[in-house]
């Protein structure tokens, strides 16, 4: 099934960064025996898949169940709706903050815990799940600066926001109320995003492989950071590091990473002529050059 392979390797791979496994087995029979690994599975529904994944690193994952693409959290909202959410979370944080506040009876402590939590409440990176016909909204939990100024003072403020469905039911697209609600036929639906991307390709003309491509925006540079992304070759499996950047007009720039060695091996350059992505992938020890083909899946 193309969604359930979908959503495997992007766990396999992305979430756990290990090999992707020979083997058709669900990818929750791995995350089982793996004793560094700790999941949570927050909904398994007819069109959601929301977990939550920490192997040395956590990740909120939601999938569209019916076809496996990841779905991005503006993607829930209308057009121009999104930034209505996060001033409801940004409320709703501005309350616990002042709650909490009240508190401390050292005026001048007060407002230096203030400016900081203030500060804090920004650290936002859009991670989300959804349970229970809910939403909530995430925030960073590993940052040690902020944990030791809660134990500090002894204040502990959850920096996770839950909206209920009946509270953003106006602002939601048809997307996000079948992936709230699970009902509904949404295997067609894929999002726009520059977040990831999943490609099928081919080096020259017998290395067929897969790649799947990890974007954050360099405001500085206007360009796209490559990072944290991987290709395999499809008969062998094994997942091969990948960073790198593209441009606006889709034109990329990725080198093959050996992170043990901390040296590239190869690198891809290619291309998106309005269909396929046109390029040449290039060994760096020998030289050998290719020509690199891949489209959209």
């Amino acid at each position: 099934m193309e969604s359930a392979a979908r959503i495997n390797e992007y766990v396999q791979l992305q979430s756990l960064r290990k090999n992707l496994s020979k083997f058709k087995i669900h990818p929750f029979e791995e995350l089982r025996y793996n004793s560094n690994c700790k999941y949570e599975v927050f909904t398994n529904s007819k069109t959601l898949l929301s977990l939550y994944i920490d192997s040395d690193y956590p990740f909120f994952l939601n999938f569209n169940s019916q076809n496996g693409h990841l779905i991005e959290l503006q993607s829930l909202f209308k057009d121009g709706q999104y930034s209505k959410v996060i001033a409801k979370r940004n409320e709703k944080l501005e309350k616990r903050i002042s709650d909490k506040l009240a508190e401390v009876t050292q005026n001048v402590l007060g407002d230096s815990l203030k400016t900081f939590f203030q500060k804090k409440k920004g650290d936002f990176y859009h991670n989300y799940s959804i349970s229970d016909h809910r939403l909530v909204l995430r925030s960073p939990t590993g940052n040690e600066e902020l944990k030791q100024k809660q134990m500090d003072v002894g204040l502990n403020i959850n920096w996770d926001v839950e909206l209920e469905y009946s509270e953003i039911t106006d602002l939601l697209s048809e997307l996000g109320k079948a992936l709230i609600q699970g009902m509904g036929n949404i295997r067609n639906e894929i999002p726009l995003t520059r977040k990831v991307k999943f490609l099928k390709g081919v080096i020259g003309e017998n290395y067929a492989l897969t790649m799947i491509l990890n974007f954050s925006f360099n405001q500085r540079m206007r360009s796209y950071d490559i990072d944290e992304s991987f290709y395999w070759y499809d008969k062998v499996g094994t997942g091969l590091y990948l960073m790198g950047s593209a441009d606006l007009n889709e034109n990329f720039w990725l080198d093959v990473f050996d992170l043990e060695t901390r040296t590239v091996k190869e690198i891809f350059e290619f291309t998106f002529d309005g269909n396929n992505y046109i390029g040449t992938w290039k060994d760096m020890k020998t030289g050998k050059q290719l020509p690199f083909r891949a489209s959209l899946y």
